[in-house]
């Protein structure tokens, strides 16, 4: 059962009326079809981008940390040979010089 609501302007008094349908009007089963196919589709892939960014959060965080352990790292590494630039292939290292501040006379 459908109602449908109805306004009438007649004499200006803006009557609203309440209009029972019993008819009700369909679309044909294979564009019902497709429809349901398109909404089922839309639905599947938003969920699957939630996914994905619930999954990009946590590997935002597990950078961050991995940054920082990167950085402390760097630091004790500066304590036990100084200023240097390593070669993450092989190990090796040079020294780097030492950047002396000149004051302003």
């Amino acid at each position: 059962m459908e109602y449908r609501i109805k306004t009438s302007d007649n004499n200006n008094n803006n009557n609203i009326n309440l209009i029972k349908s019993s008819k009700m009007n369909k679309i044909n089963k294979e564009h019902l079809t497709k429809i349901q196919e398109q909404q089922k589709k839309l639905n599947e892939l938003i969920h699957n981008i939630g996914i994905l960014e619930s999954q990009k959060h946590g590997l935002l965080h597990e950078l961050a940390s991995v940054n920082k352990e990167v950085e402390e790292f760097k630091v004790e590494l500066e304590d036990t040979y100084g200023q240097i630039n390593i070669n993450v292939e092989d190990g090796t290292f040079n020294e780097l010089d030492k950047i002396e501040e000149l004051e302003n006379v």
